[in-house]
């Protein structure tokens, strides 16, 4: 073994490791640069690196090494000078163990770096920044950490690895609210926070319980996040953006027609004249249509593709309109419903797939103060209709997202609902969910459209609660200039 190996292990674990004590990140960098430096070396000398010698890393080679990582890596001139610093740093180690070699380390040192180019630093302008909080679906747990993340990365300006390290220890929401983290160069940042991002990191500390020591944006197993993570959480609004800015506009037009099928429209009319969709679906209001799904905007960006995949069971068929008529006109249509409650509150909270549930009456009562919370509740369900509302030559899907979703994925083109023209926006809303698409991006040229929760450019497949999935449409990535 020549002098070189014990040197190069010394430069590592005292220089580095125990003097320096230097970043995990810079001990990676350093052991990547002479990676690369050894193999270079061993295929210039036709040594292996354990038997090369501190004379086979004269200045010349060095010269050469750093040529070859530009011409035949393509390594920009920044990564060039970040390689060089490292053999720099090693050879100024050596120079104190191997006087002997001190003209040759004095040429490696003399090795100047490259001059290379600042680029100007971009930034978000406010309507990038909108979009950008936008893009996560805060009904879901990685939709609400990732809102999160990303208000507090643009109000402090944390660099990536800053920001996937604090931990919750290190956040300060009482007066003076505050997040400290140590930077780099092990410097201590202490970043005060305005109140728009207090207010959402308060909300998402106190919905996420976890140890002082706990990430404070952890991954979904709880560790760290990484950051190829956060690079792919914001690379693709990018690449629906651009994805977006691709697609012709939308085409005025109703879309829509009579139900020509005998049998289909029998099967309609018998639900129809039921009292309970009298009531709900009054003649000359609303009329039983049918509509292309490619032109269908839907006001509801997220649907539980498991939950759709089991409706209509195995007989739907596209050559059939019956078989689509008895999933969307079928007042029976079942519904989950989700309740969770709060002990320490005394709260409940009840969440179902159905729009059109609504809780009429909740009651809760305790008889002793460590005993069981009683719940009871009524819920009123009208008619569990495919709902279409058209407004200025638009479709919108107001109710049924998953049943057409369940018909698409089936090969159908068309879905048979009810129709009801509105005068404006503010009545389709209140046929949609609370979390419905804004109404800029409805009337956007290129608006999200239903066959969308099926593009992979424009959807996303997120897990919830581990045994379900969500398919989310990313709203405001349809806002593209005219």
């Amino acid at each position: 073994m020549t002098p070189l190996a014990p040197t190069m292990q010394a430069f590592f674990t005292q220089r580095l490791i125990g003097q320096r004590q230097v970043s995990p990140n810079t001990i990676a960098s350093y052991r990547d640069a002479f990676r690369l430096l050894l193999a270079f070396a061993q295929q210039r000398t036709g040594r292996p690196p354990a038997r090369l010698r501190v004379e086979d890393l004269d200045a010349p080679t060095i010269a050469a090494f750093l040529e070859h990582l530009e011409r035949d890596r393509g390594s920009s001139a920044r990564t060039r000078n970040t390689r060089l610093a490292a053999v720099h740093s090693l050879f100024r180690f050596a120079a104190l163990t191997h006087p002997e070699h001190a003209e040759l380390i004095a040429r490696v040192l003399a090795i100047q770096p490259k001059r290379a180019d600042r680029p100007v630093i971009a930034f978000l302008t406010d309507p990038e920044i909108d979009a950008l909080l936008a893009a996560p679906d805060r009904t879901t747990w990685l939709g609400r950490r990732d809102h999160a993340l990303l208000v507090t990365a643009i109000q402090t300006g944390l660099r990536v690895s800053e920001l996937t390290s604090v931990r919750r220890r290190e956040v300060a929401l009482e007066h003076g609210a505050h997040i400290q983290c140590q930077g780099k160069g092990r410097k201590q940042r202490i970043t005060p926070l305005t109140r728009n991002t207090l207010t959402v990191l308060s909300a998402w500390i106190k919905r996420q319980p976890g140890l002082p020591d706990d990430p404070l944006f952890p991954a979904s197993q709880g560790g760290h996040l990484s950051r190829d993570a956060v690079e792919r959480l914001v690379s693709e609004s990018a690449r629906a953006r651009s994805h977006v800015a691709t697609l012709p506009p939308l085409v005025p037009a109703t879309a829509a027609q009579p139900i020509e099928d005998a049998a289909a429209r029998a099967a309609i009319n018998q639900i129809m004249s039921r009292p309970d969709c009298k009531a709900a679906f009054p003649d000359g209001r609303w009329t039983a249509e049918v509509v292309e799904i490619a032109r269908l905007a839907p006001l509801s960006p997220s649907l539980d593709v498991a939950y759709a995949e089991n409706l209509g069971g195995p007989g739907l068929d596209p050559s059939n309109p019956l078989s689509a008529v008895r999933l969307c006109f079928n007042p029976r249509h079942s519904s989950w419903l989700d309740v969770s409650l709060d002990h320490a509150q005394k709260a409940v909270n009840i969440v179902g797939m159905n729009p059109a549930l609504e809780v009429v009456s909740l009651r809760c009562s305790q008889q002793a103060e460590d005993g069981p919370l009683l719940v009871s509740f009524v819920v009123a369900a009208p008619p569990n209709l495919v709902l279409v509302l058209r407004h200025h030559g638009r479709s919108f899907l107001c109710g049924g997202h998953h049943r057409v979703y369940r018909l698409l994925k089936a090969g159908f083109s068309q879905v048979p609902c009810v129709v009801k023209d509105v005068p404006g926006l503010q009545e389709i809303v209140r046929y949609g969910s609370s979390l419905s698409f804004q109404a800029p991006v409805l009337m956007a040229p290129r608006p999200p459209l239903f066959p969308d929760f099926a593009d992979p450019a424009l959807a996303s497949i997120a897990p919830l609660r581990v045994t379900r999935k969500v398919t989310r449409i990313r709203p405001d990535e349809y806002l593209v200039p005219t």
